[in-house]
């Protein structure tokens, strides 16, 4: 028996904006999509030193240890 999963509004709202999103990226260049990921990508890394008290560029080495 298996229970459905009630689908709230803000879960509604979500993936629409997720599609909305999604759309908007397809219609990018691969060099503007290259750019947008890249831009992300330091966003993220900037936020993670900020929450840690750590340089930016500690958080980019652990990145890149990783990939070793």
């Amino acid at each position: 028996m298996k229970r459905e999963k009630k689908v709230t509004a803000s879960e509604t709202i979500m993936k629409k904006k997720r599609e909305e999103m999604k759309k908007e990226f397809l219609a990018l260049t691969p060099l503007q999509r290259i750019r947008r990921m890249n831009a992300v990508f330091n966003d993220i890394i900037a936020l993670k030193a900020k929450t840690k008290g750590v340089p930016e560029y500690e958080i980019y080495r652990s990145y890149l240890k990783s990939r070793k």
